[in-house]
C-alpha cells in the first residue's frame, strides 16, 4: 500500500472538488470496485460517508466533465443506478467484507439481479 495518500481532508476544507474512482489498470491497480474505494475513501481520506458517495458519483462526473450528463439525479440525466441490500446508507462503508449488491441497471438494463451477474443472453428488466 502506498504511503502517501492523497490530502482530501485539507482539499474539502479549501473548497476543492474531490473526486474518487478506481483507476482500474491492470498493470497496477486491479481494483474495480466502487464500493472498496468509498471505504477506502472514509478509513485511509478521513472522508464524511456522504463526502465519500459525492466524490463517486456527481464530483467525479464534474471532473470528467460530465456533469451536465450525468453524475446527480435530475430531470434529462442518464443515470446508471445500484441498488443495495443495506438498512441505511452508512452500513456501506462500516459493514466491511460483505458485497451488499443487489440490483444492478446500466444503459436501462439490468446487469445484475439478486447478486448475480447477467449474461449476455438474459432479459433486461
Amino acid at each position: 500500500m502506498q504511503e502517501k495518500k492523497a490530502p482530501a481532508r485539507k482539499l474539502i476544507k479549501e473548497g476543492a472538488v474531490v473526486a474518487v474512482a478506481t483507476d482500474f489498470n491492470p498493470g497496477s491497480s486491479m481494483t474495480e470496485s466502487m464500493y472498496f474505494i468509498l471505504q477506502l475513501a472514509v478509513f485511509t481520506l478521513k472522508m464524511g460517508i456522504e463526502e465519500a458517495i459525492n466524490a463517486a458519483t456527481v464530483n467525479a462526473s464534474y471532473a470528467l466533465g460530465r456533469s451536465a450528463q450525468v453524475g446527480s439525479l435530475e430531470l434529462g440525466k442518464k443515470m446508471d443506478l445500484t441498488l443495495f441490500d443495506a438498512p441505511n446508507y452508512p452500513s456501506l462503508v462500516y459493514h466491511l467484507g460483505i458485497n451488499p449488491i443487489k440490483h444492478v441497471i446500466k444503459n436501462g438494463k439490468a446487469v445484475v439481479r439478486e447478486g448475480k451477474i447477467l449474461g449476455r443472453s438474459e432479459d433486461s428488466c
